[in-house]
This record gives structure tokens, C-alpha cells and sequence, in this order.
């Protein structure tokens, strides 16, 4: 009897969690509409702090994650079952190869250059902070220079192959920032 009530009850937490949500989001909703938000905090800002920015890059490089992982998987599975590939064991694929390694890069440039161009600078996690990365308006050539800039930037930072070199890197942006209060491409 006792494992039943038991049971019985942890459906019923669950149940009890899930309504308790769900009023909340209805609550949250419904007070958005009586007091709509303000429109400094709907506007992106153009001049980010280090931890905006920083808490903006955790939030992107999760998303490439989210992304890449399954398309990797996905590619490491055909590539075992092709009668040219391993013996289609899970033992003889390489989770690292060169293969996420091109997957990675493509998602980098995807969600971090093609997706802000088009978007006036805002990535998916600056959608969430409110934040673009283009401090100031660029055009043409400038504008290319300065996403260029920006993706070799990233690419150094986050490189796994780089043997500590990302760290050197990550470790020089910080100190530039607390120097100059920008991104070294903000300058271009």
C-alpha cells in the first residue's frame, strides 16, 4: 500500500507544480498586458558591458551546441553505416574528427555572422539581452571588416585544436576590455 501512496503522491507534486507554472505564465501574460513594458527595455543596447556580452556568448555557443551535436551524430551514423566507412560499430567512430570540427565552424559563422548581419547585429542571445554587436552603425566595406574581425575573434576564442592558445586569447580580451571598455573589432 505504502509504495502506491507513495507514487500517488509524487504524481500529484507533479501535478500541483505544473498547474502552479502554468498560472504563473497565464499571471505573467496577463500582467504584460495591463502594464506593457517599458521601451528601454525592449531596445537593444549598443553598448554592452563585458558581462552582457560574456552571459550573450554562453547563450550562443549553447545554441551552435544544440545544433551541431545532433547534426554530428547524425553524420557520425551515416558515415559508420556507408560500406566505404568502419565496420558500422559504435566502437570505430571517432567522436572527435574532422568532420565536427566543419560542422562547428559552419554553425559558428551561421549563428554568429550570417544571423547578427541580418538582423542589424543581433544575435539569438543578444535577442535575449537586449544587446547588438554592432556599436555603431558600419556600411559597406567597413561593415564586412568589421564581422571579419569579429568571427577571426571568436574562432580564436573558441578553437579547441589550439592548444591553450583560446585561453591566451580569451584572457587578452578581457584585459583589452578593462582597458579600453571595447572589443578590439569595435574599433574598426
Amino acid at each position: 500500500v505504502f509504495p502506491c501512496a507513495y507514487r500517488l503522491f509524487d504524481v500529484d507534486d507533479l501535478l500541483w507544480n505544473t498547474t502552479g507554472a502554468l498560472i504563473g505564465f497565464a499571471l505573467a501574460m496577463f500582467s504584460l498586458r495591463l502594464i506593457p513594458a517599458r521601451v528601454a527595455d525592449t531596445t537593444p543596447t549598443t553598448t554592452p558591458g563585458f558581462i552582457r556580452r560574456l552571459i550573450t556568448f554562453i547563450i550562443d555557443m549553447t545554441l551552435i551546441g544544440f545544433a551541431v551535436m545532433p547534426t554530428h551524430l547524425f553524420v557520425m551514423i551515416v558515415r559508420s553505416n556507408l560500406p566505404s566507412g568502419s565496420n558500422g560499430s559504435w566502437q570505430s567512430m571517432e567522436p572527435f574528427d574532422w568532420t565536427g570540427s566543419i560542422l562547428f565552424l559552419a554553425a559558428l559563422i551561421l549563428f554568429e555572422g550570417v544571423v547578427p548581419w541580418l538582423r542589424g547585429g543581433c544575435t539569438f542571445g543578444g535577442s535575449f539581452t537586449h544587446m547588438t554587436i554592432e556599436t555603431r552603425p558600419r556600411e559597406g566595406r567597413l561593415r564586412v571588416a568589421f564581422y571579419v574581425a569579429r568571427m577571426a575573434t571568436l574562432i580564436a576564442v573558441v578553437w579547441w585544436h589550439s592548444g591553450g592558445f583560446n585561453l591566451l586569447v580569451f584572457i587578452g580580451l578581457g584585459i583589452f576590455w578593462l582597458v579600453k571598455r571595447q572589443m578590439p573589432y569595435d574599433l574598426i
